[in-house]
């Protein structure tokens, strides 16, 4: 159930920020207890064998296996406070306040925005949308020209005749 509810959220808003970091955790499987050691000292004075399924963020293994191939969501946090170090920390991608930001947000962030402008956020996900389409498309157009190269000359090695071009562009 908490997954499904998780897994539903768009924005969240004025949360603390325990919450947010927990959010995050949950959603994205970051920073998850790996071992009963590392669940325990997240969890002083808890029991392992009683609380392990009932306290979060949860452990490692419980996140994977509640989700389909062990993959999380992508997740994205704002923050501008020493509180929000955390969760900004745990986020796949972390945005903090240039000017009004604290030192401890900008160093836990992944990226800062200087204007302290939310409209620059859009700007910065259509860039990193096009920067990551344009290398898309430089790796199929220098890939597909390796494969076809190779599979004429292994073509012509098998059938022991030179290929001509109309053999490779028909490949």
């Amino acid at each position: 159930m908490w997954l499904t509810l998780a897994s539903l959220v768009q924005v969240v808003a004025r949360s603390s920020p325990t919450d947010k970091t927990l959010l995050v955790q949950r959603l994205n499987g970051a920073l998850l207890p790996t071992n009963e050691e590392e669940w325990k000292e997240a969890h002083p004075g808890a029991s392992w064998k009683r609380d392990k399924d009932k306290l979060l963020p949860g452990y490692r293994e419980e996140w994977e296996a509640a989700r389909e191939n062990g993959v999380g969501e992508v997740v994205g946090v704002t923050g501008d406070g020493t509180n929000d170090g955390p969760a900004l920390k745990s986020a796949d991608v972390g945005l903090s306040m240039g000017i009004s930001g604290t030192d401890v947000a900008k160093d836990a962030s992944d990226i800062v925005i200087l204007d302290d402008n939310f409209s620059s956020i859009v700007k910065a996900v259509l860039w990193g949308r096009s920067v990551y389409d344009n290398i898309r498309k430089f790796l199929q157009f220098q890939v597909r020209p390796q494969h076809l190269g190779g599979a004429c000359g292994g073509r012509a090695i098998h059938e022991r005749v030179p290929p001509s071009v109309h053999t490779c562009v028909r490949l």
